[in-house]
Formats: structure tokens, C-alpha cells, sequence
């Protein structure tokens, strides 16, 4: 089932939409695919606070490098025992490694090591890794999208 925030897009319908915990050791299987794309990747805030940080807000490394790289592997995994022929896999730029004080190294760190992981099990000539700006999108910042 589609996400809400994408239930009312005209190309939704067209999606296969596929729903897994990524960091558990559990998976349902996808079926036969013939690619995958991946957009996976988390840069949320821990609820820690962190004085003289980015606005006050801790970024954990480790679970950036978890949840963006490891997560990414593991979605890898799984396509390429579906059967995916390709991979494509919303990565990020790297210019933003050192923004804010450094606050995002994990989640560069973290994509980083998902390209690698893409690369690892698809080879270069079917995985493709697209690095942007930070994108944004899940209706955590619809005032932003206007």
C-alpha cells in the first residue's frame, strides 16, 4: 500500500509499493523484480539536545551510517535475490559532508557506503547512484515545498 503522502500523486498507482524493517534480520520476500530503485536514507535528529551544536540538535553517527549505508545493503540484497538486473539508489551529495558543523558526516558517511554496497552486488554498468542536494519529501516539510 502506498504511503499517505503520496496516496493523492498521479503516478502513484503506477508504483509497486513494498514495505520491509530494513535494520531487522526478518524480510518479506519481494518476489520476482526486474530493478529497484531506493530512496532510503534517514537524517532525523536524535531527541538528544547538544550544546553549541547545529541549532542545538545531535546528530548520531552510528545510526546515520545504520540507517543510510546498511540499510542500503540490505535493500541491494534483497533486489539482487529477487532477481534486479538494475539498481538505482537516491544517494546525496558530498559537498554536504562538512555543512553544519559537521552534523551531517554520518549521513554522507552513510550513503557513501550504500554506493559502495549498490556497486558491490550490481557492478558499475547497472547501478546507478544519483547524489543531490538534500531532498526533500514525506511531507515532513510541506511549508518548505511551496
Amino acid at each position: 500500500e502506498a504511503p499517505a503522502w503520496a496516496s493523492e500523486e498521479r503516478w502513484c498507482g503506477r508504483v509497486e509499493w513494498r514495505q520491509s524493517d530494513l535494520l531487522s534480520d526478518r524480510h518479506r520476500p519481494l518476489g520476482h523484480i526486474d530493478g529497484a530503485v531506493s530512496c532510503v536514507g534517514n537524517m532525523r535528529p536524535s531527541p538528544r539536545w547538544e550544546s553549541g551544536s547545529f541549532f542545538g540538535l545531535h546528530w548520531d553517527y552510528e545510526a546515520m551510517v545504520r540507517e543510510n549505508g546498511l540499510a542500503t545493503d540490505r535493500s541491494a540484497a534483497a533486489a539482487r535475490r529477487a532477481g534486479a538486473s538494475r539498481f538505482v539508489y537516491l544517494s546525496a551529495s558530498s559537498a554536504h559532508q562538512f555543512a553544519y558543523g559537521g552534523a551531517l558526516m554520518g549521513y554522507v558517511d552513510g550513503k557513501e557506503a550504500g554506493e559502495e554496497a549498490v556497486r558491490q552486488r550490481f557492478g558499475d554498468a547497472a547501478a546507478c547512484a544519483v547524489g543531490p542536494s538534500l531532498v526533500l519529501g514525506g511531507g515532513r516539510y510541506a511549508g518548505l515545498q511551496q
